[in-house]
């Protein structure tokens, strides 16, 4: 991680909750993570490595934390939502010996598609694909795999539990 993304999370817990979003996106592009436009970034949200794209008309909420590396990159479609305290971890390790389980670095790539919605305290593991208009429940976990576009992820390990529909949602 780069001394100015290890800053940004520093000085990013002292901002308030809300607002700041336009020097949020400056510092973040600064530091080589593409950040689409109109995209709102809250308090204690944290970035590892530069390895991260970010769609436009993001919200990524508070205490979210995005673990990218060279073999694994992070990419978060358009209009995506991340309640508080979702982990994104594209990397990995190998199983190594009994001496130590923690074998050699790896990583996979995620793909959250547009207009997905996760839900507070998901984590999504690296080789994670997931489809267009999805919902990931609270709590889950996405492992490695490919899911269809607008479905209902969850548990752990997340399963689809539902397709959704794609027409226009009323609210009354």
């Amino acid at each position: 991680m780069s001394l100015a993304l290890t800053i940004y999370n520093s000085v990013n817990l002292a901002l308030p909750f809300r607002g700041f979003y336009f020097l949020r996106r400056c510092w973040l592009r600064a530091c080589r993570i593409r950040v689409g436009v109109n995209t709102r970034i809250a308090t204690g949200a944290r970035f590892y490595d530069s390895y991260i794209t970010i769609g436009d008309e993001v919200w990524i909420g508070p205490e979210v934390s995005i673990y990218s590396n060279a073999q694994g990159r992070v990419t978060i479609g358009n209009r995506v939502d991340c309640a508080p305290g979702v982990m994104i971890v594209s990397g990995s390790h190998q199983v190594g010996s009994p001496s130590r389980r923690a074998g050699q670095d790896c990583g996979a790539d995620i793909v959250i598609g547009d207009g997905t919605w996760i839900g507070a305290r998901c984590v999504i593991l690296g080789g994670a694909m997931i489809g267009a208009g999805s919902i990931i429940a609270a709590g889950a976990v996405v492992t490695l795999g490919t899911y269809p576009d607008n479905v209902l992820l969850a548990g752990v390990p997340a399963q689809v539990k539902k397709t959704l529909s794609v027409g226009a949602e009323r609210t009354s």
